[in-house]
């Protein structure tokens, strides 16, 4: 094993609590509610990549499929997705970040610049921590990403 792996591997640290998707959606505005759920229901929580990148979206669809194409299939060793947190747009970006390969939460209100970094005050602030996400913002040690996102990539065994 390399020795930047085994670096890597030291700084994963092991599962606080479970994490609870029912408690973590009650936690969501209840207009955001059906997109977690609809996210949950299309990509299975912990199926996910070890490193997921999460790109916040409003009304990007010219260009959306351009940025997902550079985001590289696999960063610092790890296997990555694409997760477009469609944030109440009204073109096409979901459907054109669907064609480009990313997986999409389409939430139907327009939450605001820094809702899905979890600066907004209506973000859902509960974090948990994954052996299986390293530094993304969709990962569980972060309070950063929405709580579908955050529920996508739950620890699983690798």
């Amino acid at each position: 094993m390399s020795l930047a792996r085994e670096q890597r591997e030291e700084h994963v640290a092991a599962p606080a609590k479970p994490f609870d998707v029912d408690a973590e959606i009650a936690a969501l505005e209840p207009g955001e509610r059906d997109a977690a759920r609809e996210f949950l229901a299309t990509y299975a929580p912990g199926a996910g990549a070890p490193l997921a990148i999460v790109i916040p979206a409003y009304n990007e669809e010219p260009t959306v499929a351009e940025v997902i194409a550079e985001i590289p299939g696999e960063a610092a060793g790890l296997q990555t997705e694409v997760i477009v947190v469609v944030d109440g747009s009204k073109d096409a970006t979901a459907a054109e970040a669907r064609k480009a390969g990313a997986l999409v939460c389409d939430v139907p209100i327009n939450r605001g610049q820094g809702a899905e970094r979890g600066s907004s005050p209506r973000s859902t602030p509960t974090a948990s921590t994954s052996p299986r996400s390293s530094a993304a913002s969709c990962s569980r040690s972060s309070t950063t990403a929405p709580t579908s996102c955050r529920a996508r990539a739950a620890w699983a065994p690798s």
